[in-house]
């Protein structure tokens, strides 16, 4: 006689008894080398999407990924869906080599979300690539020089003392040559301005990335520099 009046709902409200209990009710061979999946997993999945407030296109694409996987990368038996490893593995070579790394991100982000729900412990095995946002916009010559004629003209109408003009175009040209960002230029004592050997060492508390590097500069502006210095 169990110990429990109910074992059985243990196993479904922990997660970590859900596969076992699970696979218990399979009427297969070998059934312990499959995950389960059963539609109470699959509501609560969409449960939880809800309770968010997602949008409706939001919740179509989930449904549309989740019903992908279950039609492609597995098998229904009595009501429940089971698959392998090696069924989880083809299906996401598939999804990687035919669509966008967007949609695959997706399909790794929705999974992972249903595997815990059920159980499954590959969620933390998933892994999506990551996503470079890599700001691909060039300043180009006639960028500066449109900058510095538009300052030019708040200087000559009285709008900018010479004092401010001049550190505004030395700043935004050694910015230019550098790349160094608005935040980082804030951030760094003019002494600090290495400005004969024409370089700058940011430290890790001055850049945006933690990262300490050292910027170069061209001879112009290391020309510019010491008259401001003056």
């Amino acid at each position: 006689m169990p110990q429990q009046a109910f074992p059985a709902i243990g196993h479904v409200f922990h997660s970590s008894g859900k596969q076992d209990y699970y696979r218990s009710l399979l009427q297969v061979q070998n059934p312990n080398q499959y995950y389960v999946i059963t539609e109470e997993d699959i509501n609560r999945l969409f449960l939880e999407f809800e309770a968010k407030g997602v949008t409706h296109s939001h919740k179509r694409s989930v449904e549309y990924i989740i019903t992908m996987f279950l039609k492609e990368a597995t098998k229904e038996n009595n009501g429940r869906y089971i698959f392998t490893m090696k069924d989880l593995k083809e299906y996401l070579t598939l999804i990687r080599q035919s669509y966008s790394p967007s949609f695959y991100r997706k399909n790794i982000t929705y999974l992972k979300k249903l595997f815990r729900i059920a159980g499954i412990d590959l969620a933390e095995s998933l892994k999506a690539p990551t996503e470079l946002n890599v700001d691909l916009t060039i300043v180009t010559v006639d960028d500066i020089k449109s900058l510095i004629q538009l300052v030019d003209s708040l200087h000559i109408s009285n709008r900018f003392e010479d004092w401010k003009r001049d550190q505004f175009i030395t700043a935004m040209l050694l910015m230019a040559v550098s790349g160094m960002r608005v935040s980082e230029l804030e951030r760094i004592p003019l002494k600090e301005i290495d400005i004969e050997n024409r370089r700058i060492r940011l430290n890790t508390h001055q850049t945006k990335t933690r990262q300490s590097r050292v910027v170069f500069f061209t001879y112009e502006v290391q020309e510019l520099l010491e008259d401001y210095i003056r």
